[in-house]
């Protein structure tokens, strides 16, 4: 597939991920339902919070050097995105809920992402052709997969796949993890709400947070071999789990790395407090950096590991001024 063909598929997959994912009106539990039970990590994102918080719009505004970046894609602009798509993902996007799945005897995962939005598909189907991206239709069952190549560097090209589900949802990912999407949607299969380790993880975030994520089954080998940074074993870890949500002007949220290891624990928070003092000492004439170090918290205990933030929207623009300060365009 020519270099073309694949930026176009690029753009439009980051696109869909970037801007499509949202909170339907039956909440994202609902649209987890969707995701078979075998995935290691799953999560969701809350696009109206996304929205109602102002930080939709931040990220659409693009510096000059970004915005000639983006136009090299099939988008001018997010104006431009609305019209070739037919999408406003401002009012149109609904929910979306990603799961990963890990893949035996391979350190590169699989995924599949569904999400409910108010879409046109021929109009999605007409990107990909202006961007001159080949894809191949293959059925499953009563449904279609529009299948393309990812260029991946380095290593052979994989495949990727797109099913316009309903009038209402989509699903994107590898077509056949896509293919189990297909198959919840039909009633096959346990979803991951009865994978008990996710749904536990799931069950200590902030319900209806932006975003909420929870992770139970560390990638092969974490924690070992050379170059670890942290001074202990991390294999001990069982699975990670947070949330990030805004609300009266202020962006929290929760990190926690489970594990039963309560002196390891130790360690760890120990370690990371001292990289924060450390990087505290180092910015002693940058109160913004202090402000924002001051926010978060490590904690240990025989349960895990937590990290908990809570950044006022005074500190967040006092950063945005700053790093323009550094990086004038």
């Amino acid at each position: 597939m020519k270099r073309k063909m694949a930026c176009g598929v690029a753009a439009l997959a980051l696109t869909l991920l970037v801007l499509l994912p949202g909170c339907s009106k039956k909440g994202a539990d609902e649209m987890l339902t969707l995701i078979p039970a075998d995935a290691a990590a799953v999560v969701t994102f809350d696009f109206q919070k996304f929205v109602a918080s102002g930080l939709f719009d931040l990220a659409m505004e693009k510096k000059p050097s970004e915005a000639a970046e983006f136009q090299k894609g099939p988008f001018k602009d997010y104006n431009d995105f609305v019209a070739k798509t037919g999408i406003d993902a401002k009012k149109d996007a609904k929910a979306a809920v990603l799961g990963i799945f890990s893949v035996k005897g391979s350190s590169e995962p699989e995924v599949a992402a569904v999400f409910d939005i108010v879409y046109q598909k021929e109009k999605i189907l007409n990107v990909l052709r202006q961007n001159s991206v080949n894809f191949s239709e293959r059925k499953y069952g009563s449904d279609t997969l529009y299948i393309f190549l990812e260029q991946n560097e380095g290593k052979p090209p994989s495949e990727m796949a797109l099913c316009f589900l309903d009038p209402g949802h989509i699903a994107f990912g590898t077509p056949t993890r896509v293919q189990g999407v297909i198959d919840r949607k039909a009633g096959k299969g346990k979803d991951v709400l009865s994978n008990s380790r996710i749904k536990e993880f799931l069950g200590k975030t902030r319900a209806g947070a932006m975003i909420r994520l929870a992770v139970g089954e560390m990638p092969q080998g974490a924690g070992t071999g050379p170059g670890q940074m942290m001074p202990v074993d991390l294999s001990k870890i069982k699975g990670f789990l947070g949330d990030f949500d805004y609300g009266n002007k202020t962006l929290s949220g929760t990190l926690q790395l489970v594990s039963p290891d309560e002196q390891g624990n130790k360690q760890i928070a120990d370690f990371l407090n001292g990289m924060k003092a450390m990087v505290a000492m180092g910015a002693s004439k940058e109160p913004e950096v202090a402000e924002l170090l001051n926010a978060i918290t490590v904690t240990a205990s025989g349960e895990g590991i937590k990290l908990n933030f809570a950044i006022s929207q005074a500190t967040l623009d006092k950063l945005k001024a700053k790093a323009k300060e550094k990086k004038p365009f």
